[in-house]
């Protein structure tokens, strides 16, 4: 059995660079970490005490590696849905924050995949700066807030993955 304080040895070891790189900026986005992280003493030198050759970046850096991140799951997001053979179902949700006259709308398609295990993506989302408004105030019928779902307004009920596709600026 091994001693807690006991050094482990290390034989020839490389580091992944690029990995290590993109496993940072996905810790970044899940966890909603500031991008100034990687300036704060104490990450740098945590990081540099579990791996001494880790090259930490900084933050253009890595605000580049998250953004290579999304484009990469945006495109992973369009081939899942050109292939799915299913409806897809649309619902928007608005967020908005108290006191601040900031709100968010996201738009969200819902299918059912291969397996018929209901999946759901969001597609797109938009900031907005709201108005103060009274508490019953109706959102449908603001221009501002229908926008994003106007590409939706269709005949048919249902969408088709062609048109989910156009509307998401994909």
């Amino acid at each position: 059995m091994a001693k807690a304080n006991a050094k482990p040895e290390l034989g020839n070891y490389t580091i992944d660079q690029v990995f290590a790189r993109r496993e940072l900026g996905n810790m970044i986005i899940l966890h909603e970490y500031p991008l100034s992280i990687v300036d704060h003493m104490g990450f740098r030198r945590y990081s540099s005490a579990l791996q001494p050759l880790f090259k930490i970046p900084t933050r253009n850096t890595v605000k580049s590696d998250i953004i290579n991140i999304y484009e990469h799951e945006k495109k992973r997001v369009m081939k899942l849905l050109e292939g799915i053979k299913s409806r897809v179902a649309v619902t928007s949700d608005l967020l908005t924050f108290g006191n601040q006259k900031k709100g968010f709308m996201a738009v969200t398609g819902h299918f059912i995949d291969e397996e018929f295990i209901l999946q759901s993506r969001i597609l797109r989302n938009h900031q907005y700066h709201l108005q103060p408004i009274h508490p019953n105030y109706n959102f449908t019928g603001d221009p501002a807030m229908a926008q994003p779902m106007t590409s939706f307004q269709a005949s048919s009920s249902t969408i088709t993955e062609l048109k989910l596709l156009r509307y998401c600026n994909f």
